[in-house]
């Protein structure tokens, strides 16, 4: 055999053990020759690699909800498909074929949703309408899909309190508050009322006097207050149009701000029974703890409000994310990486004892829930 055959078969032997050594190339190979589970697979174990002491979910119980994108490229019996995680058996377990998909069918976006108790509360469109200005709010058993209640409305957001006995909806009131280039408007644009219904009548027991944003909503552990998120002059809200080349302001009010560049979003605590409104902090997407503590995310930061300490930074992650209390001395994370397609994020389990500790569980699209 010459030297130029060996050298050759050498360069190829190199080439495969840098193949099956390469999560990176393992995962471009599986794009192009393997199935599509395993490409999902694959690049969930390339991008989570870092993040897998599965110890920390040890006597660990209760379930993370998580849902699949409603992406034309998805089948269409998987758009929208809710799935569970549960932590006892570490594994995931697809919903109840009975148990709703939770989209909104329109233009493929994803409703909000939550999943308390065994209850599973969504935003679904009335029989034969297919809008986002004719969403109603479901709460259905999410093992068997039974409705429990219907609530007639516009809503894009919403939780269900500690008990189940209320639950807290914010109603698109139209108007976008946030200016996007060339047009293209987010419905987190959308300002919002914040409301509080009772589950069992379906009766409106409260509203919140100023407009919201949908970007996160949390009940205390008592239910007599709520977590909202807002810009820093809540209920004061501009919006730009775009008509061609030329902007137009609309919605003007007396205390005007500029809109580019007021982004700055912040959660406030709303006492129900007072009609009380105060400031956290800057931030959004909050959620409270059983003993009391409120987090809320910016950016990259997990900040903690405890009662009589005030706010803290807590964690911080190596990119943006959203938390949720799991309880059991976890906190869930859902970690927008920026290597995934839009609305994919990784679902991490953190401890709050030491949040170096971390479990990757898998990905959802737009954020997942926790429920006992």
């Amino acid at each position: 055999m010459s030297y130029l055959k060996m050298g050759v078969l050498v360069l190829l032997g190199g080439c495969c053990l840098i193949f099956f050594a390469s999560p990176r190339v393992r995962f471009l190979a599986s794009a192009i020759l393997e199935e599509p589970d395993k490409v999902k697979l694959r690049r969930y174990e390339y991008l989570s690699r870092k993040w897998r002491d599965q110890s920390i979910l040890e006597n660990a119980t209760g379930a993370v909800f998580a849902a699949d994108p409603p992406w034309i490229i998805i089948p269409e019996e998987e758009k929208g498909r809710l799935r569970r995680y549960d932590l006892a058996r570490r594994e995931w377990i697809p919903a109840g074929e009975a148990t709703p998909r939770v989209t909104d069918f329109v233009l493929g976006a994803m409703a909000s949703w939550d999943v308390h108790g065994g209850w599973l509360a969504y935003c679904a469109p009335p029989p034969d309408e297919d809008g986002i200005d004719t969403l109603k709010a479901v709460i259905c058993d999410v093992d068997t899909g039974e409705v429990v209640r219907e609530i007639e409305g516009t809503y894009f957001q919403m939780r269900l309190s500690p008990s189940k006995k209320m639950i807290a909806l914010i109603e698109n009131c139209g108007g976008l508050m946030e200016f996007h280039e060339g047009g293209n408007h987010s419905r987190h644009g959308q300002k919002g009322r914040l409301k509080v219904f009772d589950t069992a009548t379906g009766k409106l027991l409260a509203e919140h006097p100023d407009y919201v944003l949908p970007h996160g909503l949390a009940w205390s552990p008592d239910e007599g207050s709520i977590a909202f998120v807002t810009y820093a002059d809540k209920g004061v809200f501009t919006f730009q149009e775009r008509e061609g080349g030329r902007v137009q302001k609309a919605q003007m009010s007396e205390k005007m701000y500029e809109m580019l560049g007021k982004t700055e979003q912040n959660v406030y605590v709303w006492n129900i029974a007072r009609n009380e409104t105060v400031l956290v902090g800057k931030g959004a997407g909050p959620d409270w703890s059983a003993d009391g503590r409120l987090v809320f995310s910016l950016d990259r930061d997990a900040y903690v409000h405890s009662p009589g300490e005030g706010v803290r930074k807590w964690i911080t992650l190596p990119c943006t994310a959203t938390f949720r209390w799991a309880g059991q001395g976890l906190l869930l994370a859902s970690v927008n990486e920026g290597k995934r397609p839009p609305g994919i994020e990784l679902l991490v389990l953190i401890s709050t004892e030491n949040p170096a500790r971390r479990c990757a569980i898998g990905q959802a699209y737009r954020s997942g829930c926790f429920s006992p």
